[in-house]
């Protein structure tokens, strides 16, 4: 009857170190990220989200399809830093549009994809 609530303790300190774990590989993992998306020979590309847009649903289809990315502040306004090798902007500008035309068209009237390296 005494080792019940010593148990029941046990068990809940186990799952709280578990939790704690799992987080902190979490976040060693978005800084491992953060600093590949801002090494210098790593080639990247800026979206700034536009408004009405989840950026976690372009980052995850991004993603999906290769394209490591983070969610940035710049200037403001909410921005994804993605990682674009040479020769893929199109791809990358091609897999926003297309997330912008299944998830936001026709509701939202959007502004063509252009990352803020070309407009600079």
């Amino acid at each position: 009857m005494v080792w019940a609530p010593i148990a029941l303790v046990l068990v809940g300190l186990v799952v709280l170190v578990m939790i704690g774990l799992a987080v902190a590989a979490m976040l060693r993992k978005e800084e491992a990220l953060d600093e590949r998306l801002h090494d210098p020979l790593t080639p990247t590309v800026t979206w700034e989200v536009p408004p009405g847009v989840d950026p976690v649903v372009v980052g995850s289809e991004l993603t999906a399809a290769g394209f490591p990315n983070a969610l940035e502040d710049h200037a403001g306004a909410p921005s994804l830093c993605i990682s674009c090798p040479p020769g893929e902007r199109s791809h990358v500008r091609s897999l926003i549009e297309a997330v912008e035309a299944e998830q936001y068209a026709p509701a939202l009237q959007l502004p063509p994809v252009i990352f803020l390296e070309d407009a600079a």
